[in-house]
């Protein structure tokens, strides 16, 4: 029985209802909570899993016993955090009259069994371009945030508690592998004011689901999108009501229909008994081995597959394409021309900027990746519908 099985049979216990079976049971030992803990830290599942066992009896007076129930603690700690001021936010926009749409964790975590649950790194919140500025301002001066930087599609702030803010103000930019945005830069048409409010709006379910499904997809484009993404479509595929044939309609025009039915399914193997499939299984790995956030070879083997082999990639991470670069630096929206400027000024925040080491061993990975797994990786992403 590996370590990932128990991992996913604990979850499925604690959010889907699922029953943990005897021979899971009978691997929860104590040798077995330390590569437990390590995998499910990875993928920021170890609150649940630590909730599973607690259930159980299986935690003791040891060291990774205590880790597992500080993991629990953690993640109720954070939630409270984040929910206090995503109320003080929405609290705010609203009476500033700025339209706003709550994404991600912040909606989804109220179909989980309870909130604490489903656990963000930060708040992730939508507003209207034209707003954008009015938004900064208030929260700035009304609420204390501090402003850290501004991307191409999104600005980071920082609460007086700490906690991440991220403003987006498109959400086109923040999906950046080559499907149609037609649904993501039409979104405010999908949205609805929340009961009771005027500017606080939600995304329909369509909309919503589809938005999941592209940033799901995002992720594995950049090396790894973690369990927690297909748990989130568990949930949403089994705790809300919702019209099958629209869900179809957003994904088909945003040609996401394809990695959408191969994540549903994978959802489903794991967290319903369904049975894998060729593609479930070759994704399964790929997920398991990369953690929340992907692993620098799954990140270079993706994006090898995309720009055509080892040579191309040196040449991409040295002199970055201007659809990729922008996103690092904003100016060239409107000064194109800057674009040499920007190669020397990445190239001295890369020397100067404590980031060498990190880049120097993504070549090193680059260099060791062989055919057999470029070529794994491409026809991975091309029966995910992610490439053609």
């Amino acid at each position: 029985m590996s370590t990932a099985s128990i991992m996913l049979s604990l979850i499925g216990a604690e959010i889907c209802g699922t029953e943990i079976g005897e021979d899971i049971k009978k691997e929860i030992s104590p040798a077995a909570l330390e590569p437990l803990y390590k995998l499910s830290l990875a993928h920021d599942m170890a609150h649940v899993v630590a909730s599973a066992l607690i259930k159980l009896g299986a935690l003791g007076e040891d060291e990774i016993s205590a880790k597992f129930q500080r993991a629990q603690m953690v993640a109720i700690f954070r939630y409270e955090r984040i929910n206090y001021e995503l109320s003080q936010l929405c609290e705010l926009l609203e009476s500033e009259h700025i339209a706003f749409i709550p994404l991600k964790g912040s909606v989804i975590r109220k179909y989980y069994p309870e909130p604490w649950m489903r656990t963000s790194c930060d708040i992730d919140v939508l507003v209207h371009t034209n707003d954008l500025d009015a938004a900064v301002n208030a929260l700035s001066l009304k609420l204390g945030y501090r402003f850290e930087k501004k991307s191409s599609h999104d600005i980071s702030l920082f609460s007086q508690g700490d906690v991440h803010v991220e403003l987006h103000y498109d959400l086109v930019e923040d999906y950046m592998i080559d499907v149609s945005d037609k649904i993501l830069s039409d979104v405010w048409e999908y949205a609805s004011p929340v009961k009771d409010k005027q500017f606080h709006m939600e995304l329909g379910d369509p909309a919503f689901y589809t938005y999941h499904i592209a940033h799901m997809a995002k992720h594995v484009e950049e090396g790894g999108c973690g369990v927690r993404t297909f748990l989130d479509t568990w949930i949403l595929n089994h705790r809300l009501s919702f019209d099958k044939a629209a869900r179809t309609a957003a994904l088909t025009k945003a040609r996401l229909e394809v990695f959408d039915t191969h994540a549903t399914a994978l959802s489903e193997a794991w967290f319903s008994g369904e049975a894998h499939t060729d593609i479930t299984k070759r994704l399964e790995e790929f997920i398991l081995h990369g953690g929340v956030y992907g692993t620098v070879q799954n990140r270079v083997l993706i994006k090898q597959g995309r720009v055509g082999g080892k040579l191309q990639y040196w040449f991409f991470r040295i002199f970055p394409p201007y659809n990729s670069i922008k996103h690092s630096y904003p100016v060239l929206e409107k000064h194109k021309w800057l674009l040499p400027v920007c190669y020397v000024r990445r190239f001295f925040r890369i020397i100067f900027g404590g980031r060498a080491k990190a880049s120097v061993n993504e070549l090193k990975v680059n260099s060791s990746m062989s055919k057999e797994q470029a070529d794994a990786s491409f026809a991975l992403r091309r029966d995910l519908g992610l490439t053609k």
